[in-house]
């Protein structure tokens, strides 16, 4: 169980640093003209990438818990950036 959460972890974390943190991602989807849901939105696109490796991976049931458990993580990491950010 603890590698679900680990693995749901590393999917959110992923997802945040991609659409708030890294400016190369972000100019490749306005360049590329998506710059919306689901590249744009940490909780979208740990969605999708939690999707796409429980597709991949699925190995057993609890395969399952890792895209909402992956998606609650994504918002609870945006918020403390956006707060954390704030104070700096």
């Amino acid at each position: 169980m603890i590698e679900i959460v680990l693995t749901a972890f590393c999917i959110a974390c992923t997802a945040v640093f991609l659409t708030k943190l890294n400016p190369v991602y972000q100019y490749i989807i306005k360049f590329l003209n998506i710059d919306k849901r689901p590249f744009n939105c940490p909780l979208c696109l740990a969605n999708i990438i939690a999707i796409a490796y429980t597709i991949a991976f699925y190995t057993h049931l609890t395969m399952l818990f890792i895209c909402p458990v992956s998606a609650v993580i994504a918002l609870i990491l945006e918020k403390l950036i956006v707060m954390l950010s704030a104070y700096l």
